[in-house]
């Protein structure tokens, strides 16, 4: 179970106290539900994905690093990402916590964000039938993501290839579970966001109800949320701070872009 966090901005704007100072930082929410298997950060020159770091130590024992990382970043839309690595695998620990295995994934332009786990990820793998298309790491989100480029490739449209990643996957799970392997659920969740130099799209998907947030107990740990304030959309996996956040929601797909000056944005069932 990892955190995401997204800014997107009419002006260059820096995300340093959303990931370390504010009342339910990143870095807090990293101490607090116990993210030890790395973290990474993007940043866009205007369209151009231009600043990737990625550390697959913990977050907590390399915060002066990322400071020192994120203090030097200025950009219109920017994103950071905490990881407690799944794994539906059960490899040894140094087999998942690897630089390959740690987010944002990219593809060109594209960054890409995943918060959740995806079972069987092999099997649903080999479901795809792409020759010489196989994932650097032993990684479930690395599949998803995978999965989700082939789709947005062939649709070229981001709410399209969540929803048709989302019926593969559940498809090619259901041949798992027909073999008798498991009574899981093929997916906790399929949450993510994505940035492509214009847009960033965030898609809430779970399956699994889990009450745990720094910022309310209460709170469904895979519900995120959004605000938009001043020029300035940030989208995570939970609240940073106490303004007022407004939930995605299960099964919803946020588009937000620049347009004119202002943030625009919509929000779409998937």
């Amino acid at each position: 179970m990892c955190r995401l966090f997204c800014s997107l901005s009419v002006r260059e704007t820096s995300p340093y106290s959303s990931i370390f100072e504010s009342k339910y930082s990143i870095l807090r929410q990293s101490i607090e539900e116990g993210h030890k298997d790395g973290w990474g950060v993007y940043a866009y020159s205007g369209r151009h994905l231009a600043f990737l770091a990625r550390e697959a130590r913990p977050l907590p024992e390399t915060a002066d690093e990322a400071r020192a990382i994120v203090k030097g970043i200025s950009s219109t839309c920017s994103g950071f990402f905490v990881r407690q690595a799944s794994n539906p695998l059960k490899l040894a620990r140094k087999k998942i916590r690897t630089i390959d295995a740690t987010q944002p994934f990219t593809y060109g332009e594209i960054a890409f964000m995943h918060n959740g786990v995806v079972n069987e990820p092999r099997k649903v793998m080999g479901e795809l039938h792409e020759p010489g298309v196989l994932p650097r790491s032993k990684n479930d989100s690395k599949v998803y993501f995978i999965i989700f480029i082939k789709y947005l490739k062939e649709l070229g449209d981001a709410r399209k290839a969540f929803a048709a990643t989302e019926r593969f996957i559940t498809k090619a799970y259901e041949k798992v579970k027909e073999e008798g392997d498991t009574d899981k659920p093929a997916y906790t969740s399929l949450n993510a966001i994505v940035a492509d130099g214009s847009h960033v799209y965030a898609f809430n998907k779970y399956t699994r109800n889990l009450t745990k947030s720094v910022s309310d107990p209460g709170r469904e740990y895979y519900k995120m949320c959004y605000r938009e304030e001043n020029g300035t959309m940030l989208i995570a996996s939970e609240p940073t701070d106490e303004s007022e956040w407004h939930d995605i929601g299960n099964g919803k797909f946020l588009d937000a872009w620049i347009d004119g000056g202002e943030v625009k944005y919509s929000l779409k069932s998937v």
